[in-house]
């Protein structure tokens, strides 16, 4: 059993196969030969055999043999010895006195020689014959390349078909042999151009969910992209960090409109009936804001609350607070506030925390119900009037104008309170040194004895409907009140007397108001409150007595005439009530959803989008993975654009943890109808060879009727598509170009036929960018045709090698993959594009009952060296290959492809650089010499990517001590950063002096370094093995390189004993 297991752990960590070990050596040219000999050696063997070839004479005596024929090719040495062919060619090339049967000889060898290679070629072509004709197996015809074309039409041409087949001419070969394209479907080019890109990716997590976003400009883009994002925690590719994005509600409602005093604004949101109450959240993250006139105003918040309400329902209330001073809550205005709201109308807005995102409990919030309720008080932004005209109410002014009488009228105008459903009101007014006693001041004209500041009075009627009659609210109320010095006057309008005043019935919202500064004229409708002067009204004396003074001076001079001596009381110029203020306070109700004049917008990272229907989601919901946003310029309702995506190749999808993750992508497609997306329908999608974001394709989508380019859902005037992932995040390639009025072309192969060399480099080699730039015949309305990539998919026909190879391995494996050696020739013959495979048995312990096969890609020498050392195929490919081989395998069958793992190897080190060697050039110069010989596939082609290779650090100290450039290192250790059965690093599961050790001494400050950077951890490795079947070691791309110092030396220890050392490092444990 254990020899089983030793075979076993054998076979799991071979070293796989790659193309170049693929043919074997019994069918190579060379491997039989039928004539091994080259011309010197046949030469010698006539020369023997001429000694065998003896004359004879008439007697029957020896005489002589055929030697005499090579006299002339002996050397002048002791021992008869043949020159070379070559020695003699050139010695007799001046005499030119070889003999004529000599230089037939030697001409017969020559051509035997040649013979000699068709002689020896017979095995190879026996083999040929009997897989060609025998056993009928065809060679592999050319497949021809396919290439991407855009067209551009002129600016003010009319759209235009390009049907398929049409010829694009692609320039002529180095040969001469002209190339030409077919497009491979027909294309109505027109002017629309995808201008604009924006992901959106959701992340969730178990408290709520934070929104991530990134705009492109595709005009000028830079890099590539993930077109669904990316979870933050995980990225490491600074292309790939994202902004965060905020997502919320907002209403904008007239009744939000409030210029000043002190304002308090209660919003109550009430969900629908839940069949479970749902649980209560934490809402006091989320933040507030409202129209000012100088931006967005941030409230004072003086609660947020979740809280029950009946019938398995919630409500969430937020109570704000804008003191005096805190700026006046204005319309909406796109030259000052952000948002793209309806212009002219206040807006309140909710946002959830960048920082925390939305709580999971508000994510399935649906909205019955939203209620918002103002208070204002002490509002001063008032229109004031009286019968001599408008005034100023930030000054004193008379009331009832210079000679008040009974009748006389003050109007106060405020289109923001008197527009709304008002349920109460109170008007403040504030005097400017009224009489401390009216009784003592009016005691010289004929007053009642009980005559007192409750004798002035006023009649409040409300404008309604074009007129204050019948429209009365307050009935002779006090215009003077005690309790203060100047008898301010505070006079309610309660909610009964409004009712009342409007026929019994609530008063509603009137948002047509127009503007009143201009004061009250006959024909406006509403907006103004009338008080009129009734009181008091005794016989002699009326109002404020300004039409009794003349008689009670009159009285009083004559009562002086009549009695000089007694004691008169001299009556005072009338009061003229001036108000130094005059202020309202009120208190508006409403229901803002659902309804009428109110509109209620969702806020997304991108934009808003208005929601009329009840049972909506409180905030915008994105339940799909991530979500890629598509501006289009000039594209009309209707259109089809055919659409370009270019995936960055060679890209690999970062990896997750969501199994679904890794399913097969779904991807659906929308349209921007107004501020809704709208599905389209499956013939709207006409065309889509990107394997759902893959492979490098192209999509044809069109549009629906509906479509506009004005939408507040999405910034600019552009048409947009989105495209929503449901599932498969991590198989979803990088983009790196979006392109419309793109149409797919394959190579006219049917032309190079008779060119077979021709056909064979060009396919081999492929149509570089820019090879397609001529116009098609009679396009006409073209402006011109571009070629921004090269070909694909090209592969020349067959070679007699390749043949060779593959029909001996479908010979052994017929077409079934039961072995590991069927598995591994299966996949190389099928996928070209595979440098090496190796299969593991489906019995292993990372996944029983599924074979795992690891594929290493070719190295492509022209990208970045941290690809160059650990070169991986994208998903798509991945998924092609297990697809391929999947028809091979049993019915039962699993299998999985995946990359290598890659284990990285650190080396730590100190280096003396020879004297005249600069330290700075020399230790990238040892840094990529010390890559070259860890990983030195990553700089030559020629080199072999191995599985079971093993590291010695002795190997490499001596690789760097016999640099030419290195005088000594010090201080050697290497690291392996191992992996764990799933393939990723370990270490964050590790606990310090438990798993690993700390190689350096830690720093006093090691709270603010960083591992890696400031000091390593890890176990300094004698020698380093693949810790998985599917590792490969390789090395990272920078090493821990520091120049020895040799001005600085330590002549003390500064610690001795166990405690200040490392296991493996300072002193070993023995297994004993």
């Amino acid at each position: 059993m254990e020899e089983l297991k030793s075979i076993y752990q054998a076979l799991l960590y071979s070293d796989g196969i790659g193309q170049w070990d693929r043919l074997l050596s019994a069918l190579r040219d060379d491997y039989v030969q039928l004539e091994d000999r080259d011309p010197d050696e046949l030469l010698q063997f006539l020369y023997g055999l001429s000694k065998q070839l003896v004359f004879f004479n008439k007697e029957g005596y020896d005489a002589g043999n055929w030697t005499g024929l090579f006299k002339s090719l002996l050397a002048n040495t002791v021992t008869p010895q043949l020159e070379p062919i070559e020695v003699v060619a050139e010695s007799r090339r001046e005499t030119q006195d070889l003999p004529p049967q000599v230089t037939l000889l030697l001409t017969f060898l020559s051509l035997y020689n040649k013979l000699k290679d068709h002689l020896n070629a017979l095995p190879s072509a026996h083999a040929k014959w009997y897989y060609s004709k025998l056993l009928k197996f065809p060679l592999h015809e050319p497949v021809p390349d396919k290439v991407q074309v855009l067209f551009e039409l002129n600016k003010n041409a009319a759209p235009q078909l390009i049907r398929a087949n049409t010829l694009l001419n692609a320039g002529k070969t180095e040969d001469g042999i002209s190339l030409g394209y077919l497009t491979m479907s027909d294309i109505v080019v027109n002017h629309a151009q995808a201008v604009t890109a924006c992901s959106l990716f959701p992340e969730r997590f178990p408290s709520g969910t934070k929104y991530w976003k990134k705009v492109y400009d595709l005009t000028s883009l830079q890099g590539n992209f993930l077109p669904f994002g990316i979870p933050q925690g995980s990225t490491e590719n600074p292309a790939q960090v994202m902004e965060p994005a905020t997502v919320g509600w907002a209403v904008a409602s007239q009744l939000l409109e409030m210029k000043g005093g002190r304002r308090q604004v209660t919003i109550t949101l009430t969900s629908v009936s839940y069949p479970v109450a749902p649980a209560l959240a934490d809402i006091s993250g989320i933040t507030l804001a409202l129209t000012g006139e100088k931006g967005w105003i941030t409230p004072q918040i003086l609660a947020a609350e979740m809280i029950a309400a009946p019938f398995n329902s919630i409500q969430l209330r937020w109570t704000l607070l804008l003191l005096e001073g805190s700026g006046a809550v204005t319309g909406f205005s796109n030259a000052i506030h952000t948002g793209n709201f309806p212009e002219g109308i206040p807006v309140l807005k909710v946002l959830g925390s960048e920082k925390n995102g939305i709580p999971a409990e508000l994510l399935n919030f649906q909205l019955a119900a939203a209620t918002v309720t103002v208070t204002v008080k002490g509002l001063k932004q008032l229109v004031v009037q009286n019968d001599e005209g408008l005034l100023n109410p930030n000054s004193p002014f008379a009331i009832f104008g210079s000679w008040p009488a009974i009748g006389s009228r003050f109007y106060i105008g405020c289109r923001e309170c008197f527009s709304k459903n008002i349920t109460q009101a109170t008007v403040h007014l504030k005097w400017q040194n009224p009489p401390v006693n009216f009784a003592a001041y009016y005691a010289g004209y004929s007053i009642v004895p009980w005559f007192s500041y409750t004798d002035f009075k006023v009649n409040i009627d409300m404008l309604l409907n074009g007129t204050f009659d019948g429209h009365e609210l307050v009935e002779d109320g006090l215009m003077f009140q005690g309790g203060s010095k100047d008898l301010e006057a505070s006079i309610e309008l309660t909610e009964n007397k409004i009712q009342t005043a409007n026929g019994a019935v609530p008063l509603a919202r009137d948002v047509e108001i127009p503007d009143l500064s201009g004061g009250y004229v006959p024909g406006i409708d509403r907006g103004f409150i009338r008080l009129t002067l009734s009181g008091p009204t005794y016989p002699s004396f009326t109002a404020f007595g300004h039409n009794n003074y003349a008689n009670a001076l009159a009285a009083a001079t004559q009562a002086m005439i009549q009695n000089p001596a007694g004691t008169h009381t001299i009556p005072q110029a009338p009061y003229t009530p001036v108000l130094k203020e005059v202020s309202l306070d009120y208190t508006a109700t409403d229901t803002v959803f659902p309804g009428d004049s109110d509109r209620f917008f969702h806020i997304t990272p991108f934009g808003i989008e208005e929601q009329k229907e009840a049972g909506i989601s409180l905030f915008p919901s994105f339940p799909d993975y991530g979500y890629l946003y598509i501006g289009f310029d000039n594209l009309l309702p209707l259109q089809q654009v055919n659409t370009l995506f270019h995936f960055a190749p060679d890209e690999v999808p970062p990896s997750g943890t969501d199994p679904s993750g890794y399913a097969d992508p779904v991807i659906s497609w929308s349209y921007l109808a107004g501020n809704t997306w709208q599905r389209l329908r499956t013939d709207q999608v006409a065309l889509d060879t990107t394997a759902a974001f893959r492979q490098t394709g192209i999509i044809a989508l069109q549009t629906g009727d509906d479509a506009n380019n004005n939408a507040a859902a999405m910034p600019g005037r552009l048409t947009w598509l989105r495209a929503a992932l449901q599932q498969g995040l991590n198989r979803i390639a990088p983009i790196d170009g979006i392109f419309t009025q793109a149409v797919e072309a394959v190579l006219d192969i049917a032309s190079l036929e008779e060119f077979p060399d021709t056909l064979a480099a060009h396919l081999t080699a492929g149509l570089p960018p820019g090879g397609i730039a001529q116009l098609p015949a009679g396009s006409n309305a073209l402006k011109r045709v571009m070629q921004p990539y090269a070909s694909y998919g090209g592969r020349p026909a067959e070679s007699a090698g390749s043949f060779m190879t593959r029909m001996s391995e479908r010979l052994r494996h017929r077409n079934r993959a039961i072995q590991s050696w069927d598995i591994e020739r299966i996949g190389l013959a099928a996928f070209p594009e595979i440098a090496k495979i190796k299969s593991l048995n489906a019995s292993t312990t990372v996944s029983p009952g599924i074979t795992t096969v690891v594929i290493i890609p070719k190295v492509n020498m022209h990208q970045p060296l941290a690809k160059r050392l650990q070169p991986k195929a994208n998903g798509y490919t991945l998924d092609n290959i297990a697809s391929g081989l999947r028809s091979y395998l049993p019915a039962f069958a699993g299998i999985q492809v995946l990359n290598p793992v890659y284990e990285e190897l650190l080396a730590d080190f100190m280096v003396k650089f020879l004297a005249g060697y600069d330290p700075a050039y020399y230790l990238e110069q040892l840094n990529t010499d010390l890559i070259r010989y860890i990983s030195p596939w990553a700089f030559d082609e020629a080199s072999r990517l191995h599985f079971d290779t093993a590291v010695y650090r002795s190997e490499i100290i001596y690789f760097i001590e016999n640099l030419p450039y290195v005088d000594y290192i010090t201080d050697f250790r290497l690291f392996h950063l191992e992996a764990t059965d799933n393939g990723s690093s370990a270490i964050g599961k590790m606990k310090i002096g438990k798993d690993f050790s700390i190689s350096r001494k830690p720093n006093p400050f090691i709270d603010v370094m960083t591992i890696g950077d400031d000091f390593l951890v890890g176990t300094d490795w004698e020698v380093v093995t693949p810790s998985l079947p599917a590792s490969i070691l390789v090395s990272v791309p920078r090493h821990a390189i520091t120049v020895v110092d040799s001005s600085r030396s330590c002549n003390s220890v500064i610690a001795l004993g166990i405690g200040m050392m490392t296991v493996n490092i300072d002193f070993i444990i023995s297994k004993s």
